[in-house]
């Protein structure tokens, strides 16, 4: 297949954390198809210094911003400002590195996980939310985290041992307290996958038998081998169109299936794992090169 020539003259850059400075296993698979498709690929580490005119950069490992969030923030504008192109884009990167962006979704009818936003410094504690909603476990999360960075999860009759945690968190920005459903542990959380405002493929997420986090560094494991039903498809899709940015070159919708449906965890417009293999890579790579 021929590409236009215009498009080789770009360098494409797939931004990293310097923790991550050779690439995660999926990106260097990236690398390599847009490589075998003639164009200049490389990784970016985020917070080094770079020539960004002509260049094209994707954000894909930066899983150190939400340590950084304003910098983070002000690097993606910089990359616009100094002749670069940025995807997912500045605007879409802001609106979505803050976990309110949940209560914007819920307020145009996506249903998302029963959460109180208990914004920075507020005199509220654990126990009033439990008493206030009747919930019999929680969930703790700042509204910019990854990673479950600071999550832990407490049954109502244990969130005393957690009071100082909950106000420590609580003055670095706004938390959210979420009511724990079951259904992780049994159904496990469905990541689904998105280019260009598109379904491409999807992922199951299963928690260790001793923890909730879903996530490698906790234990958790990965089925890429599922097929969602298509009612969960839709969800999803529905969901993803919901935010501002819903045709952004990647996204990835996080999920819960239960008894009411899908209940959206994150949509992730920023740094997600998207679960990548030969034939989903391709694609990926295919609308990297439609974005040019």
């Amino acid at each position: 297949m021929n590409y236009p020539s215009a498009n080789r003259r770009t360098r494409i850059a797939l931004a990293t954390c310097e923790a991550e400075r050779a690439l995660t296993n999926e990106d260097k698979i990236l690398m390599q198809q847009l490589r075998t498709m003639g164009f200049r690929a490389e990784p970016l580490i985020w917070t080094s210094d770079a020539d960004y005119q002509d260049m094209l950069v994707v954000i894909r490992s930066c899983w150190d911003y939400h340590l950084q969030p304003a910098r983070f923030l002000q690097w993606t504008e910089s990359v616009g400002r100094n002749g670069g192109k940025l995807l997912n884009p500045a605007s879409t990167v802001r609106w979505n590195h803050d976990k309110r962006y949940l209560r914007e979704l819920q307020a145009k009818g996506v249903r998302v996980a029963p959460t109180v936003w208990v914004e920075s410094n507020a005199s509220t504690t654990l126990q009033q939310i439990v008493d206030e909603t009747g919930w019999q476990e929680i969930v703790v999360k700042p509204a910019i985290s990854a990673a479950a960075w600071q999550t832990f999860r407490r049954h109502r009759d244990d969130v005393h041992r957690s009071e100082s945690s909950f106000s420590e968190i609580g003055r670095g920005g706004c938390v959210l307290v979420q009511q724990f459903l079951t259904d992780i542990l049994i159904q496990g959380e469905w990541s689904f996958v998105f280019f260009n405002g598109i379904y491409s493929h999807a992922a199951l997420r299963h928690p260790a038998q001793s923890d909730f986090r879903v996530q490698r560094e906790f234990g958790g494991f990965v089925d890429c081998h599922v097929r969602p039903s298509p009612c969960l498809i839709d969800a999803a899709t529905e969901a993803l169109r919901q935010c501002p940015d819903a045709a952004s070159l990647y996204a990835r919708v996080d999920g819960i299936e239960t008894n009411e449906g899908l209940v959206i965890v994150e949509i992730e417009q920023i740094e997600p794992a998207l679960f990548l293999d030969d034939q989903t890579t391709a694609r990926f790579s295919h609308a990297i090169l439609g974005a040019m």
